[in-house]
C-alpha cells in the first residue's frame, strides 16, 4: 500500500474515503490511456457533479515507481491555482490507485491545434499567459512539470470565439 492520505481539500470537506470508487461514483466515458494509466470520466452519484479519474493499477508499477506516484498525490493535494486541475480524492485499493480531479471538458491544447489549425495572435497569448502562470505558481513552490507538452495541456472547455482557458 501506498499509504496515500486524504488531501487537504479532502480533510476540509469532511470527506469520508471509501475502498471502492463505484460506491460513490458512477463511470461515464473512457477519456484517454497512458503508460501505466487510465482516465476516465465519473461522476459523483450524490449530486451528478463530474470528474475526471486516473486509475493506476498496481501491478504495472515499480517499487520506485509507487514512490513517484505517492509522491505526485502528495504534491497534487497541495495545489490550489486557477490554471492547474483541482485533485479531490484518492481511493486506494489493493489492485488499484484512483486520483480524482477537476474535469477538463476542452480538447488538449493539442487536439486542438490538429484540428483547428492557428490561433489568433491575441488567443494564443492568452493560453502562453495562462501556462506561464501555472508554472510558475508551480517553480515557486519547488514543483516541476516533467511532461510539459501540448498534450498535457488540456483546456476546460471548447475554445469559442477567441474565449479560451487553459
Amino acid at each position: 500500500a501506498l499509504g496515500v492520505s486524504p488531501s487537504h481539500q479532502q480533510q476540509q470537506m469532511g470527506q469520508q474515503k471509501s475502498l471502492h470508487l463505484s460506491d460513490n461514483f458512477k463511470k461515464i466515458r473512457h477519456l484517454g490511456r497512458g503508460n501505466f494509466a487510465v482516465v476516465i470520466e465519473i461522476a459523483r452519484r450524490s449530486d451528478g457533479r463530474r470528474f475526471a479519474c486516473k486509475c493506476i493499477r498496481k501491478k504495472h508499477l515499480a517499487e520506485n515507481m509507487q514512490k513517484r506516484v505517492a509522491q505526485e498525490i502528495k504534491l497534487m493535494g497541495e495545489i490550489n491555482h486557477p490554471h492547474c486541475a483541482k485533485m479531490f480524492e484518492v481511493v486506494e485499493t489493493p489492485t488499484k490507485i484512483c486520483i480524482v480531479t477537476e474535469l477538463m471538458e476542452g480538447p488538449s491544447l493539442y487536439d486542438h491545434i490538429s484540428k483547428q489549425g492557428k490561433f489568433t495572435e491575441q488567443l494564443a497569448g492568452r493560453i502562453v499567459y495562462q501556462v506561464a502562470d501555472a508554472l510558475n505558481y508551480l517553480h515557486f513552490r519547488n514543483i516541476i512539470h516533467r511532461d510539459l507538452k501540448p498534450q498535457n495541456i488540456m483546456l476546460r472547455k471548447p475554445v469559442k470565439d477567441d474565449r479560451i482557458e487553459a
